[in-house]
């Protein structure tokens, strides 16, 4: 009887050490996704994600580049590292500030013309489309924009 208990008491002990040891190794290996056993979320540097291969690294990549793209106010933007990024991340905040706002001048104000005369074109088409008026088309210095607003209208039902 002693030696089945010695046995017994054996077999536990190597099971009890197996899962101790299991536990420690799979422990130091750090899990994707998951620091101190928190899962973190991906930080977006760039708004580019097209060189990203991995589906799921470049789906994260995509839904914060949105999730800044689409926040209430600029700041957002300064997360960015690249100044290219910051100053696109930037550009697409003056254009929606337009057309939210409805004021152009916004556009107007920026230091590079061919951005400006871009931003005046996008919130324009934008304005046209909200308010269902075919002036803001008119208004676009870009024939190709201009006709396409202008289809747009008409497909709207607006002549």
């Amino acid at each position: 009887m002693k030696k089945q208990i010695i046995i017994l008491i054996s077999c536990l002990a190597v099971v009890i050490i197996s899962i101790g040891v299991y536990y420690f190794i799979n422990k130091k290996q750090p899990q994707p996704g998951v620091v101190n056993n928190q899962a973190t979320t991906p930080q977006v540097k760039t708004l580019n994600c097209f060189n990203i291969t991995d589906a799921n690294a470049k789906s994260a990549c995509q839904s914060e580049a949105d999730k800044i793209l689409n926040s209430e106010n600029s700041f957002a933007c300064d997360a960015l590292t690249g100044a290219a990024d910051k100053e696109n991340c930037r550009y697409t905040y003056v254009i929606k500030e337009a057309a939210q706002s409805g004021d152009l001048s916004k556009c107007e104000a920026m230091a590079d013309k061919t951005l400006a005369t871009n931003c005046l074109a996008q919130a324009s088409f934008s304005l046209a489309i909200k308010k269902k008026e075919k002036k803001y088309c008119e208004s676009i210095a870009d024939k190709a924009t201009k006709e396409d607003c202008l289809k747009v209208l008409v497909g709207m039902g607006i002549k």
